[in-house]
Order: structure tokens, then sequence, then C-alpha cells
């Protein structure tokens, strides 16, 4: 499969989102964002770089080092600049080719394209008839300030106090909330790649196997599809520690009468997915691990068929918590469903997009294009029984699509799954 961001992202997509951007930037403003750095992991190694995902959607670059600006009132050829590194023939030696500013051009859609060395003259010729600059500093449930993004703007407010700075996150958090079609197909891809990793996963699912090994084979149909990065840490948590919400050790061995919660997510081209199933180890639910699956299964039914345009997430939050509390009645858990905390501890969604955790408001309404999770649980700490079950869900006109659909989850089909 080509994994070319060109063959799914053409200029155009990063073009258009930085028209839209800049749309609704306050007259007499300039915006710049920074690209994120790599990560060392001791000495001279650095962690698998990420790319900061504001920066990506807005330019589809993919190394570090570089710099958009945004100046909506310059000339024509000027609104837009992006600043990359000069080619190093030694740096090149060690970490592969750079790029070259004809392939950034082709790739963002911008036209002009200048060396690092004359981004710090051209910041201060473009700034100084200006009131306002936009950086996607760090802000509350925003987590992806770049270090450098974060130097900048306390350089600006030293030696430049004149410059107010503006928050960018807001205005990149309520484009990138509605997805467009291009965008729709990574996530269906991350997905399908998704499922099928479970479904490996599930033939595994024996008592004679270890956590970690069932973490490799997520790997191993992760990469050999291209899904070359997780979405997040996968979650493969056997016995009692399935009721720990983000259980990443996945260092247990499985055994004969517990259940296995998955929680895992391909990156595909940086888009993510995000799929929970709970499965027996032995093959068969014991009847109160099915009984405890179905009350989640059936919550979760009703929450998707809820989903549609104009309603609130906080809306299926409060839905989902009423109607756990409703089945931790009749599994006898509690005697009242305000006693729902003890055993529902989350929230029953989250956007989808860039992040697995995207960005978005969750008070205001739910469009067409928008890409959440549906994932209702129940966790029985005293009887070591965690059942999660996740979906994710594209907003359309009508109503919603489920994603993952073709992701097996009838206890009779993962009974029938489990062990191939």
């Amino acid at each position: 499969m080509n994994l070319d961001v060109q063959t799914w992202l053409p200029a155009e997509f990063f073009r258009e989102n930085r028209r839209k951007f800049m749309e609704q930037m306050v007259q007499g403003s300039i915006a710049v964002f920074h690209a994120a750095q790599p990560v060392i992991a001791s000495a001279d190694l650095f962690h698998h770089f990420i790319q900061a995902p504001n920066f990506f959607y807005l330019t589809g670059i993919e190394a570090p080092d570089c710099v958009l600006m945004l100046h909506p009132a310059s000339r024509n050829e000027e609104r837009e600049t992006l600043f990359i590194p000069k080619p190093d023939p030694q740096r090149e030696i060690w970490t592969g080719r750079m790029l070259d500013k004809d392939e950034v051009s082709e790739i963002s859609g911008v036209d002009k394209v200048q060396y690092m060395d004359d981004f710090e003259g051209k910041f201060v010729r473009e700034q100084q008839p200006l009131e306002y600059l936009y950086t996607d500093y760090e802000d509350e449930g925003f987590r992806y300030p770049t270090s450098e993004s974060g130097e900048f703007r306390r350089k600006v407010q030293n030696e430049l106090p004149g410059l107010r700075i503006k928050k960018a996150n807001p205005i990149l958090a309520d484009l990138r909330r509605i997805k467009s079609p291009q965008e729709i197909s990574l996530i269906r891809r991350a997905v399908e790649i998704t499922g099928e990793a479970l479904q490996a996963v599930w033939t595994e699912c024996r008592s004679d196997r270890w956590e970690y090994q069932l973490e490799a084979v997520i790997a191993y149909h992760f990469i050999s599809n291209g899904a070359r990065k997780y979405a997040f840490a996968p979650i493969m948590a056997s016995g009692a520690s399935s009721t720990v919400l983000h259980y990443v050790a996945n260092e247990s061995q499985l055994e004969d009468g517990e259940v296995l919660l998955t929680d895992v997510g391909a990156k595909f081209l940086h888009y993510c997915a995000d799929i929970t199933r709970t499965v027996p180890v032995n093959s068969r639910f014991s009847g109160r691990q099915r009984d405890v699956y179905q009350a989640v299964l059936e919550v979760q039914r009703a929450l998707i068929q809820s989903v549609k345009p104009g309603i609130h997430v906080d809306e299926l939050n409060a839905t989902a918590r009423d109607l756990i509390g409703e089945k931790l009645i009749d599994l006898e858990l509690v005697g009242e469903t305000e006693e729902v905390n003890e055993y529902y501890m989350h929230r029953v969604s989250h956007f989808l997009g860039l992040d697995a955790h995207d960005v978005g408001t969750y008070t205001g309404v739910l469009e067409p294009g928008c890409v959440l999770t549906i994932e209702p649980g129940i966790y029985i700490r005293e009887e070591g029984l965690g059942v999660r079950i996740e979906d994710d869900l594209l907003v359309t006109e009508e109503g919603c699509e489920v994603l993952s659909a073709g992701i097996a989850k009838e206890p009779s089909e993962l009974e029938a799954l489990v062990h191939g």
C-alpha cells in the first residue's frame, strides 16, 4: 500500500485548511506555527518522530525544525511562507535525505518556501505594523504545543511586548472537528487495520499466552498493513487488570476463566482508530461474564442509536450514566443509579482524528463529519471483571455510520472467533 501522504491528502487539502484558518484571524494579525522537535531517548538517540498535529494539518510536512507563517494582510504571494532547514550533507549521512524547497511546496501547496535562516528577519519585518500573534501554545484540554512554540511565545512576549498573543488552538480545534472525505478515508483504513489485528489476537487468546505476546501480534499486523505508529499504547488487560482503565503494562499470563479486554488503535498516516473489545480467554463467557457483557452491549446499542446531528456529546455522557446505573441495579451491584461511579468512571465518548482523543468542544452540537467513539463499560474490581465495548462512529446527515461495524462484538461471535 502506498504510504505517501500526497496519495491520500493532496496539497489542496492543506491549502484549504490554511485558507479557513486565515479567514478567522482578526485584522492586524500574523500566525506562526512550529513543527514538533525530535524527542531525545538517550545520548544521541531519539524516539520515533511524531509531527505536531496542528502543523501537519496546515502543511502536510512530516519533518522537524520547520516553521509556518501566515499573514493574511500581506500581498498574495507573501500570505503564506514555510521555512525549512537548509539541506545539510553531514546530517543526511545520519538521518537520510532532507526535503528540498520544491518538494515542500508540492506537498504543502505553499508557494513561498525559504530556509530557517530567513525566518527571524522576515518575522520582524512582517509583524511591525501588527497587533496580534497567533500561536498554538498550550491551553487547558489541548496537549500539543511544541517546545519551540513555547520558547517562541516567551521570546515574543519579552522582546515585543506590544504584540498581543492570541490562541490558535480554538480555531483549529473547531476546524479539525469536522473531517473531510479524505480524512474519513484515512480513519476508515485505520479502523480496518485495527479490526484485522484484533481478530488475529483472538485466535491466540488462550491460557498459555502472555499479554505482551498478544501486543506483539497487534504490532505485527499494524506495521505490516502500513500503520507504523500506535494511536496510543495498546491495552491488553486480562483478569483483574481489565478493571484498570489505562492498563498498559501488558505483563501478565492469561488464565482460564478470565476475560481479556483489548483497547487498541492503529494510526494510519497520522489518523487514528480506537476500538475496544472484551473476549473470554477460554473461548466461553461464564454466566456472570455474559450478563455483564450483555448489559454493556445493550447500553452501547442504545447510545449509538441516539447519535445524530444536533445533539451534544455531554448528552451522550449523561444518558450513558443513567443507562449504566439501571444495568448496575439489575446486576445487583448497586441499590441506586446515583452509585454508578463505583463501577463506571469515565466519559462514554471522545472525538477521533489526528489524535486518539481529538480536539473539539464537547458542549457544542454534533455535525455531519464529526468522528467520535462510543465506549460504555462496567468495572467490577471485587470480581476482577471489567467489560468495555468501543466503536468508532461517523456522524452523517441522517444519523451515524458505525465505521467499526465489521468488527465482531456479539458474545456468540466472539466465542466462535476465540482460538479460531
